[in-house]
């Protein structure tokens, strides 16, 4: 007879047990109360009561914690501390009794190492449990002292009678486990242990791995499962989901390791996954962030270091698509079940971006799995596009524009024809005629995205992970502005026998490919479709999503060349955007005094540089942005000059000054041409009153960058739109080259020329960019040094030698001013 204080797993304590009031018994019970006794303790470790529902819960406590209960091959097994080996003592010895023979063991891991010896047959005649009573019942016959010495003298016969039999099963069992240990056994469909199906196999595991804390034989078992067919992953998913309650916070490596299985390979599998990770976050929510962890994992490809994936990076076959699209969409059910997950959905997508030197395969397909995710997810696209965004500004400050120009074939070519171009030219003191830029393209020249003309790889590991990405950027701008949500990959980075989407990119204008030669100002789009076919509504939330990713990180990136440009290629397929974008910069950033002198002239150096670069940008455009700079420093001069001990020259001091001054004096020598066009845009260009800033206390002459004061003073005098060579003589007179040093830091007093929108040097980007880009022109014909100047004031001496070398690469033009400004400091 099984002992009573043996209980199948399923068995409820609360209905196990028949209890019934004792009138009269030998512990000294009152009669005139009717009180309940637990049938597993002695009255002197539990004292009676009269009340059955406290009896009902104490018998419930003997069977929960794991100090008082062993579970064990389907059996629950409470602590005994009756008198069942005869004590005197009235306490007893607290033991457990086996539920295969009638062994008593006092230890519990003695207890438990004796079950295991015993073969899960030996349960099979133990199904049914005889009714237990009180002691006062007259079922029950160990009550009294004798009865349980009689059943222990039976006991010690039986399990004299079992040693043979027990000797036979621990042999059995022993050479079972040594087969399922040594991997004989690999059946999918029916994985044996001992003759237990699949679904009690897994459960054991699972126990065993929790009592034990080994987890080397699930990890063999997982390794074994990777490569087994589908059928078999199948039968593994069908019995985890069974075994889902067994899975509690002491089984997380199993489930973790059971997640990097591959189990997203076919459509049945993945719905099979999907149903298990529902149930599994369902009853034990812990588990939401191990789960979304892994499936970021698959997110990831697993690429090798070299190959062809470096040339055609982010390149996936529909099979493997189809693949992150089942995971994608087991993130989205895990979302959409438990909200409050959301939080942790982006903190792992931020956490599981690969490292900035991996593969650039790796960095490709994440961030287009990343955008697939945010397109089904649209509340969340802002900070996804922060995540990809941060991950690309990380890659371009590890790529700069030196690097890039000495490391690629094609970078070093533009520096070698910067020599016949006059783009930005620093060199004022060459009577010839403008020379014809090798970077102007003929009017009827589109430089369209087309994979007959695969671009040339760059040879810079991070420069080439950089132009993949932003290939995959701007082509994610260009197609939600078509209102095409799902992210495709970049034409020119597939393979060219591939014609994927081919019908739908047909349907819409392509990338890099202008509608006519001429920019129209009353186009309302500047792309192959004139706009007609572009989604405004889906173009205005970009927008608003980029400015924000702009203002939090861009913006506040100082070395940043390339990554910026997805904000001048969305503007330049609207162009309506621009007087936002604009007005964002100049009133939100630069004219607020609380934000950071920092970010106030990188706001102006942006504002600047986009309304001389972009094509797209009408002079109207150009002169409204001006003037509103000009009335800003107007006020600010006339503040200080009612404060005397301030109305000096300082950089540090007047930061944002000569900041808005650089901007003037380099967007009116860019855009000459245009506002030297004819007497009226000769009047507007007057009409911004250079000359108030130019003899100002402030001096910006002396602290701007001596490369844009020396072209603005040359086109400004040749147009006799202010004369600047008698305060740029004065200056030089005036001052020795020479930096200030205070407190032990070396400060620089000439502004930094930075210009964020120069020249984009990615080969395969570049074709989305090139069309939209405004390249320097030249400076006028006639333009001598005899003018009003003479050879030394060409040359900035107020600058220190070893200050400007990244003068070099600035923007076009700028090497040669260096080679210039070497050759004459030398002699």
């Amino acid at each position: 007879m099984t002992h009573f204080t043996i209980l199948r797993e399923e068995q409820d304590p609360k209905e196990s047990f028949t209890l019934s009031s004792c009138d009269n018994c030998d512990y000294g019970c009152n009669p005139s109360r009717k009180n309940y006794h637990c049938p597993l303790c002695l009255p002197s470790k539990f004292k009676p009561k009269p009340y059955l529902s406290t009896i009902k819960k104490h018998l419930e406590s003997h069977f929960i914690g794991e100090r008082k209960v062993v579970l064990i091959k389907g059996y629950k097994i409470s602590i005994c501390s009756l008198l069942c080996l005869n004590q005197e003592d009235a306490k007893g010895q607290s033991h457990f009794h086996c539920p295969f023979c009638s062994e008593l063991v006092l230890k519990k891991n003695s207890f438990i190492s004796h079950v295991q010896s015993h073969s899960p047959s030996a349960s099979a005649s133990k199904n049914e449990k005889t009714p237990v009573r009180s002691r006062n019942g007259a079922d029950v016959s160990f009550c009294s002292r004798i009865d349980r010495l009689n059943m222990s003298l039976n006991a010690t016969k039986l399990n004299n009678d079992l040693d043979i039999s027990s000797e036979n099963v621990r042999l059995n069992v022993s050479l079972n486990a040594a087969k399922l240990n040594n991997g004989l056994d690999h059946s999918s469909e029916n994985v044996t242990m001992g003759g237990s199906s699949t679904k009690e196999n897994i459960q054991m595991l699972i126990r065993d791995y929790k009592r034990t804390g080994s987890f080397s034989f699930l990890e063999k078992r997982f390794e074994l499962l990777r490569k087994e067919d589908t059928t078999a992953k199948l039968t593994w998913v069908a019995e985890m989901t069974e075994g889902v309650k067994y899975l509690d916070r002491k089984a997380d490596k199993i489930v973790v390791g059971f997640m990097k299985l591959p189990l997203f390979s076919c459509q049945e599998l993945a719905d099979a996954t999907t149903n298990f990770i529902r149930t599994l976050v369902a009853q034990h929510n812990y588990y939401a962030y191990h789960v979304l962890k892994s499936l970021f994992h698959h997110l990831v490809p697993a690429v090798e270091e070299e190959g062809d994936l470096l040339v055609n990076g982010g390149y996936i076959s529909k099979d493997e698509a189809a693949v992150y699209n089942r995971v994608i969409s087991a993130i989205i059910t895990i979302n959409s079940d438990i909200p409050m997950t959301q939080q942790n959905l982006l903190i792992l997508a931020r956490k599981s971006m690969p490292y900035f030197q991996l593969h650039v395969h790796k960095h490709a397909v994440y961030t287009r799995n990343l955008l697939l995710l945010a397109s089904y997810l649209p509340h969340l696209r802002l900070s996804v596009l922060e995540v990809i965004i941060a991950n690309m500004i990380t890659i371009d400050v590890h790529a700069p524009r030196s690097e890039l120009a000495e490391n690629d074939d094609g970078d070093e070519d533009l520096i070698d024809s910067s020599d016949d171009e006059d783009v930005f030219d620093m060199e004022v003191d060459d009577c010839g005629g403008k020379q014809e830029s090798a970077a102007t393209k003929s009017k009827d020249d589109n430089y369209a995205l087309d994979s007959c003309q695969v671009p040339k790889p760059m040879t810079h590991k991070a420069g080439n992970t950089l132009d993949i990405l932003m290939s995959v950027m701007l082509q994610y701008v260009h197609d939600v502005s078509h209102g095409i949500h799902i992210p495709k990959t970049p034409e020119h980075l597939r393979e060219i026998e591939s014609k994927e989407n081919e019908s739908i990119e047909l349907e819409h204008c392509r990338p890099g490919k202008l509608g006519s030669s001429e920019f129209d100002p009353k186009r309302m789009g500047r792309c192959e479709c004139d706009g007609h076919r572009q989604d405004v509504e889906s173009v205005k939330k970009l927008y608003s999503d980029l400015k924000v990713v702009f203002s939090n990180l861009i913006l506040r990136t100082h070395a940043s060349s390339h990554v910026q440009f997805l904000l001048f290629y969305i503007i330049s397929l609207r162009p309506g955007l621009l007087p936002f974008f604009a007005d964002f910069l100049i009133n939100n950033k630069f004219k607020d005094i609380n934000t950071s002198i920092c970010i106030r002239k990188n706001a102006m150096a942006y504002i600047g540089s986009l309304l001389a670069r972009g094509k797209h940008v009408t002079l109207l455009d150009v002169h409204s942005c001006l003037e509103s700079i000009r009335d800003w420093c107007n006020e600010y001069l006339d503040a200080q000059e009612k404060i005397p001990e301030r109305n000096y020259e300082d950089l540090k001091l007047h930061g944002p000054f000569y900041s808005a001054c650089q901007t003037m004096f380099y967007v009116f020598t860019f855009r000459y041409k245009q506002y030297t066009e004819n007497k009226k845009t000769l009047s507007l260009a007057r009409s911004l009153n250079f000359d108030r800033f130019i003899h100002s206390k402030l001096n910006p002459l002396r602290v701007c960058a001596p490369a844009v004061v020396n072209n603005f003073a040359a086109v400004a005098q040749h147009y006799q739109v202010v004369y600047c060579y008698t305060v740029i003589d004065n200056n030089r007179r005036l001052q020795i080259p020479a930096t200030r040093i205070e407190d032990h830091i070396e400060t620089v007093t000439v502004l930094e020329p930075f210009f964020p929108f120069d020249p984009y040097l990615l080969n395969r980007s570049k074709l989305y960019i090139e069309n939209y880009y405004r390249e320097f022109e030249g400076m006028p014909e006639n333009l001598c040094p005899n003018e009003g100047m003479d050879i030394d004031t060409a040359t900035p001496s107020i600058m220190s030698p070893e200050s400007y070398d990244s003068l070099c690469g600035i923007s076009p033009g700028f090497v040669k001013f260096s080679r210039f400004r070497e050759e004459y400091l030398s002699s």
